[in-house]
């Protein structure tokens, strides 16, 4: 017979009255109540866990915020750098680009013989890019993952990052015009 057996227990760690259910057991009370010392075990070694990994489920957020944020400021991830990839560019020098909020509408990214490939960089550590190019007719962001092709034609670029516990980068933006190579 399956049936549902729950048991109260007083937890150590929290100092507070639990209750956990055990299901589709087949047991006497009995055996139910020799099951409490197994849920101990089991409890004491998720704590061991917690603490190895450095879990932080037990720390209110409002304590997390303050050891994420010095002083009570939010950082905030570094804006995206483009670097070209080319018969011209080999991709290491990076053009900063403007940002799409002033009043520039961005700035020129170069010209740039075909094909070409743009490189996206963000020194903060642990970002994750985000691009969207005016060519895509659904004008959506998509997740960087590798230097983003280039078709021939002028090309605008917008950019952005993002990290956990800071605030996105402001978006850069540039044009690269790429020209067919005629060899």
């Amino acid at each position: 017979m399956r049936t549902t057996y729950t048991i109260h227990a007083y937890d150590t760690h929290r100092g507070t009255r639990t209750t956990a259910a055990l299901l589709g057991l087949s047991a006497t009370p009995r055996e139910m109540f020799q099951l409490q010392p197994i849920l101990e075990r089991l409890r004491q070694a998720l704590s061991r866990w917690q603490a190895d990994v450095g879990d932080l489920g037990d720390i209110a957020e409002e304590e997390m915020v303050r050891r994420w944020w010095p002083d009570g400021v939010q950082p905030v991830t570094a804006a995206v750098s483009f670097a070209p990839i080319a018969a011209t560019a080999m991709g290491l020098e990076l053009l900063s680009g403007g940002s799409s909020g002033g009043s520039s509408g961005g700035s020129s990214g170069g010209s740039f013989p075909h094909p070409c490939r743009l490189q996206l960089h963000c020194p903060t550590q642990g970002a994750s890019l985000a691009y969207a190019t005016d060519r895509d007719p659904a004008d959506r962001w998509r997740l960087y993952g590798e230097p983003v092709p280039l078709s021939t034609g002028v090309t605008t670029v917008r950019a952005r990052a993002v990290r956990i516990r800071c605030a996105d980068s402001e978006v850069t933006e540039a044009c690269f015009t790429v020209e067919e190579s005629f060899s």
